[in-house]
């Protein structure tokens, strides 16, 4: 009788929490950044978009991340960059939220050839949700690759955005 009695409690608790789907596009630039190759470095800046798809419960966050960026480096060129991850985030009843985000892959590929891939890191965000539709968030990545091109190396990435996104729930 005790296990009837929580299984109605349990599905009384879960059935009126009411999920909510997250979708959040945004655009943001990237600013002193920098990557790391054993002893040298380059600093890089970028024009950065991408969107975050999930879900959404009582300020709960989790789901996906998907992000496309141009970066400009000092002095290794351009090159193009993208990462898929899933993160999981909170958003507090006083305007602001934070998140967490573990990038299961990314790819760093350099105009003049090379291509960085096989890598895997994190990115921690804050954002303020006091505007109406918009959010203003700040984040920072670290992305550590493993090989390029075929050949092992590693290189060290750290990045900073800031970015506006509209984030939509439904």
């Amino acid at each position: 009788m005790k296990k009837f009695i929580l299984a109605i409690v349990a599905m009384g608790v879960f059935s009126s929490a009411q999920a909510s789907f997250l979708i959040e596009p945004y655009v943001g630039m990237h600013f002193n950044s920098e990557v790391e190759q054993g002893s040298a470095d380059d600093d890089f800046s970028g024009a950065g978009l991408g969107a975050r798809f999930g879900w959404q419960n009582l300020g709960l966050q989790l789901g996906a991340n998907y992000k496309k960026a141009s970066f400009d480096f000092d002095d290794s060129g351009d090159a193009d960059y993208s990462h898929f991850g899933v993160f999981a985030g909170y958003e507090f009843p006083i305007l602001v939220r934070v998140w967490a985000e573990y990038i299961l892959s990314s790819e760093l590929d350099f105009d003049n050839g090379g291509k960085w891939d096989e890598a895997s890191g994190t990115t921690i965000g804050f954002g303020y949700t006091g505007l109406p539709f918009v959010a203003i968030n700040f984040e920072t990545t670290q992305v550590s690759y493993d090989e390029i091109s075929g050949f092992n190396g590693d290189l060290d990435l750290t990045s900073y955005m800031l970015s506006i996104s509209l984030p939509i729930t439904l």
